[in-house]
């Protein structure tokens, strides 16, 4: 599976932000990751977050700058039990909502423990799932940069944008086999 979209440039004006949020309530689901700053921090200093919705084969992906504009209404999102919200290894995502924005997490899919339960191991990482279920391979060079200055290279935006780009069709895929092995509801 290849995804071939035109890189967005950040999200940097509060309307963007809004309409977002907007087209994620009418689509009642939303691909979500986080990029902050841990390192000579004692509270995690949130860089970036990346959405995915629309389209579960070709989702619509946004970068939004959450050091130039206000992310609440994507964040509130989260916390609506009418959204469902896909997230790979959501504890640190989470944990950072929570305690920066006060927002718990309602109606979220893990799929790193969705893969657990299938058996895949305890942590199996978003590029393994990937490459598992879609066949692609990602590039994960960008993995451990500084998220916090700008401008954001490409290959940054590119890895960032990927790792919501593929996530609603691995949240497809895990949610199929699961129920198909009676698993659906452990998740």
């Amino acid at each position: 599976m290849t995804l071939i979209q035109p890189q967005p440039a950040l999200v940097t004006d509060p309307s963007e932000v809004a309409a977002i949020a907007r087209e994620i309530r009418a689509a009642g689901w939303l691909a979500l990751d986080l990029e902050f700053m841990t390192e000579g921090r004692y509270i995690p200093e949130l860089s970036l977050v990346q959405v995915g919705w629309g389209d579960i084969e070709v989702p619509r992906v946004a970068a939004v700058d959450p050091l130039k504009v206000d992310v609440q209404p994507i964040v509130d999102l989260v916390g609506d039990p009418e959204i469902e919200v896909v997230i790979h290894s959501a504890q640190a995502d989470l944990a950072l909502i929570g305690g920066q924005f006060g927002v718990r997490g309602r109606a979220v899919f893990d799929t790193q423990i969705a893969g657990a339960f299938l058996g895949w191991g305890e942590q199996i990482g978003y590029g393994a799932l990937v490459e598992r279920l879609c066949s692609v391979h990602l590039d994960k060079g960008a993995q451990f940069t500084e998220w916090s200055r700008r401008p954001l290279s490409e290959e940054q935006m590119r890895y960032a944008l990927d790792d919501v780009r593929y996530l609603p069709a691995v949240w497809r895929q895990l949610r199929q086999q699961l129920v198909e092995r009676g698993r659906d509801r452990w998740v």
